[in-house]
């Protein structure tokens, strides 16, 4: 089994700049605890711009097809790959 833990987004490139900004503004500008995990703007914003995350279109062909198990947190921006 591969596992892969990642950001995949699963919208057109086209949309990307609209989709990725609709989803910072849903996270706050800081953390409100040092929770692990707590996810802010500022990583996401890093995220995007340092990890060159791939689209679903992409990966799906040499992995021989969809095996999604989409992330509540992340849906219908990214999923986690589960193959």
């Amino acid at each position: 089994m591969l596992r892969l833990l990642d950001i995949v987004y699963s919208f057109d490139p086209t949309e990307a700049e609209d989709l990725i900004e609709a989803w910072c503004a849903t996270l706050p500008a800081a953390a409100a605890t040092e929770t692990e995990g707590e996810w802010v703007r500022a990583d996401i914003e890093e995220h995007v711009r340092d990890e060159h995350s791939t689209y679903t279109w992409l990966l799906e062909p040499p992995m021989g097809g969809p095996r999604w198990v989409c992330s509540p947190d992340l849906a219908p921006l990214g999923r986690v790959v589960l193959i």
